[in-house]
């Protein structure tokens, strides 16, 4: 990701304008009385079946129905069209409404991750990362000439600093193909990295890289640093003599879902699954990302959690699970924040340039889905008659995006079913 430090920033105003719109628009986002606790969490979900909508969009994708999934509540949460949204279908992205819900919600607005370099009681040093997407080679150098001056009234023979990364095994998904793996979107999830992992390709050797700038800006004789490589301990652990000399903090939480959800960046996806789960082995964070869904009573019958990001073909989720999940998050104390990290329809994010109908600009925030042959979108749609909560999921179609538009603008006119 280049430029990172620059999009982050950019991201806090666009959540600021999202806020904007959404306050400034006639209509309101949790306008109705709920019927959350009837709806959710339940063990049936709420039905009111508006059949002249649901027919109206199956005559949309008629020809090939098999292969759409479609779940829509209206603004009370009642489930008013479901074409095939109980089917396990692979996400992509959509994967990630998961995983950033699931952060806010266990980590709060005024978490951040920090990357800090220690000085033990020892004389040794410590380089610890939390996986901060925007951690960059400027900070590199930075954290040399903290470490060249703390030592620059002394002569040690050497001076050792220990690197804290994850071992290997536990930079990738074990599903991750290989070839995702290779491109920048497919980076090594790491505690430490030099922009995510990415320039124009994957960084493979990022510690490499890492210790080889350090080298380079270390500003003392470059002979008396030698840097050693250790697993994290499991907790921050702080130590009678242990005292901070460098330490970076990433962007706030509202910016970094953002870049998860509106710039769709899987790197940060990925490090928010883990962080919320407070564990960096990224099955048993899944593990965790679905006993959180259980316990909010979403609908997850069929649901398959295989990372944060949605880059696993191997995630399976339901139209009807996800849409439930966008209408309890919308009764969620910090769903401003929530809603404002998405894309817009026409205006902001992977959702800037999808649009065929100049009557859906602005009018829905969601996120969107890309996979070879899949393509998906959730979020809330704006309608003159109350908000909808939508869900679509489409397998090998030629112009998908074409047909998706068509769905949302006969959502937005259909008004027989109030």
């Amino acid at each position: 990701m280049k430029k990172s430090r620059q999009i982050v920033t950019a991201l806090t105003l666009f959540g600021s304008t999202a806020l904007f719109i959404l306050n400034s628009n006639n209509r309101n986002l949790n306008n109705g009385s709920k019927s959350f606790n009837q709806s959710i969490n339940s063990p049936t979900e709420s039905v009111r079946k508006c059949y002249a909508l649901q027919q109206s969009i199956s005559n949309i994708i008629q020809s090939d129905i098999n292969n759409w999934s479609i779940t829509i509540l209206d603004q009370s949460g009642n489930q008013i069209t479901d074409i095939n949204g109980q089917i396990p279908r692979v996400p992509a992205s959509n994967q990630k409404l998961i995983t950033t819900a699931y952060a806010l919600d266990r980590l709060g607005l005024k978490y951040k991750l920090y990357t800090t370099l220690f000085r033990n009681w020892d004389g040794s040093y410590e380089l610890n990362g939390e996986g901060d997407p925007d951690f960059s080679l400027q900070d590199i150098v930075r954290a040399s000439g903290a470490l060249s001056k703390n030592n620059s009234n002394t002569t040690p023979y050497q001076i050792q600093l220990t690197i804290n990364e994850e071992d290997p095994s536990q930079w990738w998904p074990v599903d991750w193909h290989i070839l995702d793996r290779n491109r920048a979107y497919g980076a090594p999830i790491t505690r430490l990295a030099l922009s995510s992992n990415a320039f124009l390709t994957s960084n493979k050797s990022h510690l490499s890289v890492l210790s080889e700038h350090l080298m380079s800006s270390f500003n003392n004789d470059i002979n008396n640093l030698n840097i050693v490589f250790d697993t994290p301990k499991r907790f921050r652990e702080f130590y009678f003599g242990r005292s901070v000399i460098y330490r970076k903090e990433s962007a706030s939480m509202p910016a970094l879902l953002s870049l998860a959800n509106s710039e769709s960046h899987n790197f940060t996806a990925e490090v928010l699954l883990r962080h919320a789960a407070r564990n960096w082995n990224v099955s048993s964070a899944s593990k965790r990302a679905m006993t959180w869904l259980v316990n909010k009573n979403i609908p997850v019958k069929g649901f398959r959690i295989r990372d944060g990001s949605g880059l696993s073909r191997n995630n399976r989720l339901t139209t009807r699970g996800l849409s439930h999940l966008i209408y309890y998050m919308s009764d969620h104390p910090l769903f401003k924040y929530y809603i404002s990290s998405m894309s817009i329809m026409g205006l902001r994010g992977t959702l800037n340039s999808q649009v065929w109908d100049l009557s859906l600009i602005g009018q829905f925030y969601g996120k969107t889905g890309t996979l070879k042959g899949i393509r998906a979108i959730t979020g809330i749609l704006l309608t003159p008659t109350g908000d909808r909560y939508v869900s679509i999921i489409s397998y090998d179609q030629i112009d998908p995006d074409y047909i998706i538009s068509r769905i949302l603008q006969k959502i937005i006119l259909f008004n027989e079913c109030h």
